[in-house]
């Protein structure tokens, strides 16, 4: 694992995982999966400047460390973004977190 701050590549020379797409952390208040609730109950999207709409795969929620009540998602981001910004929401039961920007190198 590495720690970086936006602009993110797409992809990365390093495969941490299936393939060698980016995965990103966000960090999420009072996000709260019920007993037995798989991650795919957990929607997160990204709209890049062209206004398409890109579903990013959760794959790992889990708390934070010394924060209660913070939750820590690692998604992958998608194969394309067109432009360079991505506006990112998480949806769970109903309700919808602000948007958050993050940066995609071209």
């Amino acid at each position: 694992m590495t720690l970086l701050r936006d602009p993110f590549a797409l992809v990365n020379a390093i495969k941490f995982g299936m393939d060698q797409h980016t995965r990103i952390s966000l960090f999420v208040w009072a996000l709260q999966l019920h007993t037995g609730e798989p991650l795919s109950a957990i929607t997160v999207r990204g709209e890049d400047t062209n206004g398409t709409a890109h579903t990013l795969i959760v794959e790992s929620v889990g708390d934070q460390v010394g924060v209660t009540g913070a939750k820590q998602l690692v998604v992958k981001l998608p194969e394309q973004v067109a432009g360079s910004d991505l506006w990112i929401t998480v949806s769970l039961h109903g309700l919808t977190s602000n948007r958050a920007l993050v940066k995609i190198k071209p």
